[in-house]
């Protein structure tokens, strides 16, 4: 089954206090997810428009008016015009800064908004360059961790995976009470989604909900966490999940996608009803969805077990009759163990009513369904049974040979 994957900005998402903005990452989500708008889109505000007229006063300025003010002001310009997202003035600004004056003391945090504005233009080797040299400082500037948690994000954009996995790693490591670190511990659980490893996935995801439940991650975190033990197959443990999801963030862009998959879970466990009424319940509040017709498919499944086992109640009570349909309604299912089973149905009610013909044809069917093994070797026993009493005395005899060898009771 093909999953929706999550709405990401980013290998995380933007944090209010993290002013760096335009973080999409490089590997594209499959299914082509929708993303969420940026909330901290670029606007040229009256501060930012005034700072640019400063900035070009400055350039206009005489040389010694320059060699006297230049470091002030450079600093005033490249820090206002990264604040009000005007990355281009900010990273010019800001490369003239450490260049001119390398011994000023506002160069270390130079370095590392120099590094977040090239970020910001999606030039990720400059970049990168530019959070290292940060990191070189002592003290290193900005809040804890913060130089190596960008390092971690540009080389997550750069698509070198290992080594963005041992930077937010180490970001962790070195200060777990950091700002920044539920960022990192998100990043980690990112990456191994990403890299098709959803079993890795899972610890870096479960820490960040138990670590900071109430982080801006935690509605997101709780979708992919539901939506990855599900790609695991691991339902019993996606059904809460997906459930405490639905309740707790009805509003969520993929709550329909929650809805979608908790069927799915519950359909697998068992829990025909319930699945089906899950699956119903989405189908109907969300007509347009791209998972609708995978949903009907699943529901039409869903009717084929409940098929089955109503073949089986009336087969018990021996309404052979009223079992017959149903049993071939079941046998349509994309299930081999339905399926098979339903052939077995189909095979006994002849049997009861004594069309040995029309048993065997049945298990026949059985017996080629691709169902367990246990079924396979009931079909066999049904196909020697039926040729008995048809009269064909070596195929009976050889085929209940290969039943006996199955373990099935003739």
């Amino acid at each position: 089954m093909r999953l929706p994957r999550p709405i990401l900005v980013g290998p995380h998402a933007v944090r209010p206090d993290v002013r760096l903005v335009a973080r999409t990452p490089v590997t594209q989500p499959v299914g082509g997810a929708r993303r969420l708008p940026d909330a901290a889109a670029p606007r040229r505000s009256a501060t930012g428009l005034a700072l640019l007229t400063v900035w070009a006063v400055v350039l206009a300025a005489a040389p010694s008016a320059l060699a006297l003010r230049d470091p002030d002001r450079l600093w005033q310009v490249g820090s206002g015009t990264f604040a009000d997202k005007l990355y281009p003035t900010a990273r010019q600004t800001l490369e003239h800064l450490v260049a001119r004056y390398p011994d000023d003391p506002r160069v270390p945090d130079a370095w590392l908004l120099l590094g977040k504005a090239r970020l910001a233009q999606n030039d990720l080797g400059p970049a990168l360059e530019a959070f290292r040299r940060a990191q070189k400082f002592r003290p290193v500037p900005g809040r804890s961790q913060e130089a190596k948690f960008w390092e971690a994000e540009t080389l997550a954009r750069l698509g070198r995976y290992e080594e963005a996995r041992a930077a937010w790693d180490a970001v962790v490591r070195a200060d777990a009470a950091s700002p920044l670190a539920p960022d990192a511990v998100y990043g980690l659980g990112w990456l191994e989604v990403e890299h098709q490893h959803p079993d890795r996935a899972l610890p870096w995801l479960r820490k960040l909900l138990e670590t900071w439940p109430d982080d801006p991650h935690a509605p997101a975190v709780t979708y992919l966490l539901a939506r990855t033990l599900v790609e695991l197959k691991r339902y019993g443990e996606a059904v809460p999940s997906l459930t405490l999801f639905l309740e707790k963030y009805p509003g969520q862009p993929h709550a329909a996608d929650a809805r979608y998959l908790l069927g799915v879970a519950r359909l697998a466990q068992g829990d025909t009803r319930a699945g089906m009424a899950d699956l119903r319940a989405f189908a109907t509040a969300n007509p347009t969805h791209e998972l609708v017709h995978a949903a009907r498919l699943k529901i039409a499944e869903g009717e084929r077990r409940e098929a089955l086992g109503r073949a089986q109640t009336a087969f018990e009570r021996r309404r052979f009759g009223e079992a017959l349909p149903l049993a071939r309604e079941a046998a349509r299912s994309e299930e081999p163990d339905v399926r098979g089973a339903a052939w077995l149905l189909v095979g006994d009610a002849e049997v009861q009513r004594q069309h040995y013909a029309e048993a065997l044809e049945a298990f026949e069917s059985a017996d080629g369904s691709g169902a367990s093994r246990d079924l396979i070797a009931r079909a066999r026993a049904g196909r020697a049974l039926a040729h008995e009493k048809l009269g064909h005395w070596m195929e009976a005899l050889r085929l209940y040979h290969e039943a006996a060898a199955d373990g099935a009771d003739p």
